[in-house]
């Protein structure tokens, strides 16, 4: 087994624990690489892009603040709603 599919099976675990323990239908492990969002695990029914730019991305405003982000509709959150991944379908 490789190092990289040691690692992704150890983000899905990572993920999927936490939206069981959150009692949250989507979850993601990402990491933040120069100018770009890359999503390297997800558990959700939604189609996500592997990678998304930096600007548009959650995970910016996420690192910015102490303590967990929880948005319950984001569509209506002033800082995402405009966003491509909130106003396009998946």
């Amino acid at each position: 087994m490789s190092i990289s599919t040691t690692s992704n099976r150890l983000y899905q675990s990572i993920v999927d624990l936490t939206s069981q323990s959150c009692n949250k239908p989507m979850a993601l492990f990402s990491f933040i690489e120069g100018e770009h969002m890359n999503i390297r695990s997800a558990c959700t029914d939604i189609q996500l892009l592997e990678k998304t730019p930096l600007v548009q991305s959650f995970c910016a405003y996420t690192v910015q603040q102490d303590g967990l982000m929880e948005i319950s509709d984001i569509s209506k959150d002033h800082r995402f709603k405009e966003y491509d991944l909130v106003t396009q379908s998946p």
